[in-house]
């Protein structure tokens, strides 16, 4: 078996991404690794952007358009799983509908993954542009690390989720992204599967371009309390997967003590005396769990 005989699901959700999505694809049909199917999840969009997709699968089948179904709930994690479900490929790859791939972004992390049969995901960097410029954001990425999990959680190690291409048998059966999150989805998802398996490979190489709206960066700079409760929903969820799990790590226990200090108390200090209780909750378990 060659390493082109491996399929390769790539996975889009899609909303109102008329203005860019042309481009994504475009992207995708150009890859030096032909062997794959697109597989985009429309979530209601009302511009044109089935048209589009719709356009591309005439002229290409492996490109293949489906709607989210109106059972599951609205939002781009529930159309990415409901892809996984429709996808066929040996290896899954999430991207997002604005977003560029690198030409060789698929052959690189498929040969990787066929040199290294005992790994089960290879992670590459990203990059970020501007809309209308030529220039790249470079990202503070160092893959390369002995301690994952720490790193991942303390920002060191950093990727998004078109960073990843992971083998389908690794995910079948896993939870995948957490369709409750509003933020953080993608870092409490990979938090998991850091902490199921840490081995992974990863190509020192920038194979996605990120596209950084406006609207982005002013909201980024904005620190509210909203944000603050959504990214407690995420690290209560962190902190329950790794309580749940075989795997025991004192480091990792001391960055929940410090992580839910801090959130009781800046809750205190807002008045949100219930998530403040919560909070104190989850920091003495994490205190009892680190003294055993």
């Amino acid at each position: 078996m060659t390493y082109q005989s491996s399929l390769v699901s790539i996975i889009i959700p899609c909303y109102n991404s008329a203005e860019f999505i042309m481009e994504t694809l475009l992207s995708i049909q150009n890859q030096s690794y032909q062997n794959w199917e697109c597989i985009c999840v429309d979530d209601g969009s009302t511009d044109n952007t089935k048209e589009i997709i719709e356009d591309f699968a005439e002229k290409d089948n492996r490109f293949k358009l489906f709607a989210r179904p109106h059972e599951l709930i609205k939002g781009g994690n529930s159309c990415r799983n409901y892809g996984f479900t429709l996808a066929t490929g040996e290896f899954i790859q999430w991207f997002d509908s604005d977003d560029i791939m690198h030409q060789d972004k698929l052959r690189d992390k498929v040969y990787y993954l066929q040199m290294h049969s005992s790994l089960n995901y290879v992670i590459s960097k990203t990059v970020s542009f501007l809309p209308n410029s030529e220039d790249y954001i470079e990202s503070n990425q160092h893959l390369d690390t002995n301690n994952a999990i720490i790193d991942f959680v303390n920002y060191k190690t950093k990727f998004f989720t078109p960073g990843p291409l992971f083998r389908r048998e690794f995910l079948q059966g896993e939870r995948l992204f957490d369709i409750e999150l509003k933020r953080h989805q993608e870092y409490e998802f990979f938090f998991r599967l850091i902490l199921k398996d840490d081995n992974y490979g990863f190509v020192d190489k920038a194979h996605t371009y990120r596209r950084v709206h406006h609207n982005q960066l002013s909201k980024a700079s904005k620190g509210t309390l909203q944000k603050r409760i959504l990214s407690f929903m995420a690290l209560e969820k962190m902190y329950l997967a790794y309580a749940s799990s075989t795997r025991k790590n004192k480091e990792l226990e001391r960055y929940f003590i410090r992580k839910f200090k801090s959130q009781a108390f800046r809750f205190s200090l807002s008045f949100k005396l219930s998530k403040a209780l919560k909070a104190t909750s989850y920091l003495y378990q994490a205190l009892n769990s680190s003294q055993k």
